[in-house]
């Protein structure tokens, strides 16, 4: 089966969480959230991050090779899922 993707693209607070958990409620999709990845990934005490929590605290935006890094790895653990 070829997996179904939507990307919700838009500024900060403009709905596209709340429009993709409506979609994953609908129709069981999986959600990727990047403010959620990034925020969960800024908790984290280790190297990285401990550099995303400062990128945010200065307000910048975190470098678009850790961002592919975090979806990457949440990508892995569904595919990990439909296997079994």
């Amino acid at each position: 089966m070829n997996p179904k993707i939507i990307i919700l693209f838009g500024r900060s607070g403009c709905g596209k969480g709340t429009q993709a958990k409506l979609l994953q409620k609908e129709f069981g999709f999986d959600y990727l959230g990047t403010g959620d990845l990034v925020r969960a990934k800024a908790k984290e005490n280790d190297e990285k991050g401990k550099h995303v929590k400062e990128v945010l605290q200065r307000g910048d935006r975190v470098e678009k090779n850790i961002v592919f890094g975090l979806w990457e790895k949440d990508v892995r653990k569904i595919k990990e899922k439909e296997k079994l």
